[in-house]
């Protein structure tokens, strides 16, 4: 009997440990944990990113366009430029904070977190801009025609 209570008490902390490793990895990253992440939920999300980024420049906001998965917020920066920024993480407090998300360019030219132009130069990786007096950087990749992945850091 005790055998049997020992069994069943086991089976049930098994199944709750299952349970909370099932809701960490599909229900509760609502956001992107990392950039890598960001550009894997690009990657496998890509058709909900072209749909938003679409209706977004038509209607000229985000406003009731539906997220992507792992998408926090949607900006449309500059009816110049055509760009939507999906932030997507960030870690850190202020004044030392990073983000990251995917941004979409009309133009298929690096644009900056916030849709600030910046002067960016080619590492052969990717694209960087660094403060000339001070620490903050951004990085952009090329993820393929019209989508770049970022990370700014403050």
């Amino acid at each position: 009997m005790i055998r049997i209570k020992q069994r069943v008490k086991f089976l049930l902390v098994a199944a709750a440990l299952i349970t909370a490793c099932l809701l960490l990895l599909f229900v509760l990253p609502s956001r992107a944990l990392t950039k890598g992440h960001a550009e894997l939920l690009f990657e496998l999300h890509r058709n909900r990113f072209e749909e938003a980024a679409s209706l977004t420049l038509q209607q000229g906001s985000g406003s009731g366009v539906r997220t992507p998965p792992g998408v926090d917020d949607m900006e449309l920066y500059g009816t110049y430029s055509g760009c939507v920024e999906f932030s997507m993480g960030g870690f850190g407090l202020v004044p030392s904070s990073t983000y990251w998300g995917v941004i979409y360019a009309t133009e298929d030219t690096p644009v900056g977190w916030g849709g600030l132009e910046m002067e960016y130069t080619w590492d052969g990786q990717s694209w960087v801009w660094r403060e000339e007096n001070g620490d903050n950087r951004s990085y952009v990749t090329k993820l393929d025609d019209h989508w770049y992945l970022y990370e700014m850091s403050f």
